[in-house]
C-alpha cells in the first residue's frame, strides 16, 4: 500500500479563484492540475508500506495527534518547485505555525529508521496544485506566479490529520482514507 500523512484543505473562494487563475492563464501547457477534492499538505510520505504495519502507524499516529491542539496557518505565496529553467511542480506555500511543526517532528521521530533524515530536515509544508509533465516557459511562469505573491489565500483550522493510501490511475490519483487522527484526542489506548 502506498501511504501518506496529510492535513486536507477543504479550498475557499478566494483560494479556488487564484488556483483558477493560475490554471487559466497556463491552460496551454501540459499540466496536471491537483483537483480541488485532493488538496492536502502532506505531512510525511511513506511510501511502499506492508498492511501488517497499520496497527503500528495508527497506534504511533494517535499518541503524535493527542499532544497536539488544533491550529490555524495561512495559505500564501506560491513558487515552483525544480530547477529554474525546468520547474516540475506549482505549489502555494504556508505560513508554518509552531504545532505544524512540532507535529512533524514528532511523526519524524516515529519513522526515524524507515526514512531518511533528509526528509525531516527539509520539512517544506505546502499545497501542490499543479504537475508540469513538459516544459513550460519558466520566465513566463515566473511572471504569471508573481502576480500572487505575498497574498493571503486562505486561513485554515487543522484539527487533525489523516492516514491517506493512495491509488494512482490513469486519471489521477485517488485518496482513500485510512484512518482519522483528532488532536488532543486522549479516548486512545496504548
Amino acid at each position: 500500500m502506498r501511504l501518506f500523512l496529510a492535513i486536507r484543505i477543504e479550498p475557499e473562494a478566494t483560494l479556488l479563484a487564484v488556483m483558477q487563475a493560475i490554471q487559466q492563464e497556463l491552460k496551454h501547457e501540459r499540466i496536471k492540475w491537483v483537483e480541488n477534492h485532493n488538496l492536502h499538505v502532506t505531512l510525511w510520505f511513506l511510501g511502499e508500506t506492508d498492511e501488517s504495519d497499520l496497527p503500528f502507524i495508527r497506534n504511533e499516529m494517535l499518541k503524535a495527534a493527542a499532544e497536539i491542539p488544533p491550529f490555524t496557518f495561512l495559505v500564501k505565496d506560491c513558487g515552483t518547485f525544480g530547477k529554474a529553467r525546468n520547474p516540475t511542480v506549482i505549489w502555494l506555500g504556508l505560513q508554518l505555525p509552531e504545532p505544524m511543526m512540532i507535529l512533524h517532528k514528532r511523526i519524524s521521530n516515529v519513522f526515524n529508521d524507515k526514512e531518511s533524515k533528509q526528509e525531516a530536515a527539509a520539512f517544506t509544508p505546502h499545497l501542490t496544485i499543479g504537475r508540469i509533465k513538459q516544459a513550460v516557459d519558466a520566465t513566463q511562469l515566473r511572471n504569471i506566479l508573481k502576480t500572487f505573491s505575498n497574498m493571503v489565500f486562505q486561513e485554515c483550522t487543522a484539527t487533525g490529520f489523516t492516514l491517506y493510501r493512495s491509488h494512482l490511475t490513469p486519471a489521477g490519483p485517488h485518496y482513500e482514507a485510512l484512518y482519522r487522527f483528532d488532536f488532543q484526542d486522549t479516548s486512545f489506548q496504548t
